[in-house]
């Protein structure tokens, strides 16, 4: 598990205090945790770019420093994205225990999905993460899914993931992650969801009858 430093401020939770740390440069966000009070903090906003863009949002653990006091240990646990902008505007870091505990979400990676393509199928993403429960330095970077050899209508399930030891699944051991198909096949499905008549159509139907 990667470890990496961070730098932050303490700041006033307060809304016109939000809009001059966006403006100069920084990140507001919070810390919170098992046992730990609230603080209202800011990051500099290049600095927790370079982070993510390095380390990804779920899978690092981070050592936050602020002056001379001890580091704080943490993890990502939201960030909140301007639509527009496409930049971080809030970060929430939950402080962690290095022997407890704790869950978080890991991302999915799927490789082979050219070869995929080239047979003319498609891969249908169900789910892009999937939510686990370890020790903070057992959290895996990412889960890997290969669909090189794969035709249509193979399903993997939550079950068909290799799980390194120490790390526990949260969800639905038959949860599909992602399934083989035809492209006809998702033209289809749409076209059934499009053509299902509304609640309102339905009421509408039988006033007419």
């Amino acid at each position: 598990m990667k470890r990496s430093s961070l730098r932050f401020m303490p700041r006033e939770p307060k809304k016109s205090e939000v809009k001059r740390l966006r403006r100069t440069g920084y990140v507001p966000g919070i810390l919170y945790g098992h046992g730990v009070t609230p603080l209202a903090l800011a990051v500099s906003e290049n600095d927790l770019s370079r982070l993510l863009a390095e380390e990804g949002r779920t899978s690092a653990i981070i050592d936050l420093h602020s002056g001379d006091e001890e580091p704080r240990t943490a993890i990502i646990k939201d960030i909140q994205i301007d639509p527009v902008r496409r930049r971080v505007i809030h970060v929430d870091f939950q402080q962690v225990s290095m022997t407890e505990e704790i869950e978080s979400k890991v991302p999915i990676v799927v490789v082979g999905e050219e070869n995929i393509t080239k047979k003319g199928l498609l891969v249908q993403h169900q789910a892009h993460e999937l939510e686990v429960k370890c020790l903070p330095e057992k959290i895996p970077e990412h889960f890997t899914v290969d669909v090189s050899n794969m035709g249509v209508g193979h399903v993997v399930r939550a079950m068909d993931i290799q799980v390194p030891e120490g790390v526990k699944l949260l969800v639905d051991p038959d949860e599909i992650v992602l399934s083989i198909v035809a492209p006809k096949r998702v033209e289809e499905e749409e076209e059934k969801v499009e053509a299902k008549p509304t609640g309102a159509e339905q009421a509408e139907a039988k006033k007419e009858e």
